[in-house]
């Protein structure tokens, strides 16, 4: 009886510090104008609106390819996820872009990256500065089947957009 209060305490532990992990995850330090503030995305709302947003190559540790289909991965593998994204509704950049793999774990991209291109095609010179990376650590990836969606932070800070593209991908 006791191993099986150790084992359940154990596996109780487990559980609230993975709760923690996914919490502390989803809790990120933002840079809005000349102010640091700290947000939690499960306290903004989700935008309805779409938002500008797309998903350029996703590189493997192998290769790189643009998103067609699902990213076949040999276990174990990162992935390095490279695209942009504004604030369509502010008509300037986003605040920041995080990639959540399976609903669970939440990943803060690099944000700001230039985009040159991305200005000039949409006409919108705020949007110079749209780009993101994200690195998704092998880890994370155990095999099977997984969904990476994003969700792109406001400008102005009143909730996030959650874009329908996603990256599918199938560890082996």
């Amino acid at each position: 009886m006791k191993n099986k209060t150790l084992v359940l305490g154990l596996v109780l532990i487990v559980v609230l510090s993975a709760f923690d992990l996914v919490a502390a995850a989803r809790t990120r330090c933002v840079r809005a104008g000349h102010d640091r503030r700290v947000i939690t995305l499960s306290d903004l709302d989700v935008l309805w609106d779409t938002t500008l947003f797309n998903i350029d190559n996703v590189q493997t540790r192998r290769n790189q390819s643009t998103p067609q289909g699902p990213i076949v991965l040999r276990s174990p593998s990162s992935l390095m996820i490279r695209g942009w994204a504004v604030d369509r509704e502010q008509r300037g950049p986003a605040i920041g872009v995080f990639a959540v793999v399976d609903g669970i774990a939440t990943f803060r991209a690099r944000y700001g990256i230039e985009r040159p291109e991305v200005a000039r095609r949409t006409g919108n010179p705020r949007y110079l500065q749209s780009g993101f990376e994200v690195a998704i650590p092998a880890n994370v990836l155990a095999p099977g089947e997984h969904a990476v969606r994003f969700e792109v932070v406001a400008g102005d800070l009143t909730g996030y957009y959650a874009p329908h593209a996603y990256v599918s991908v199938d560890v082996r």
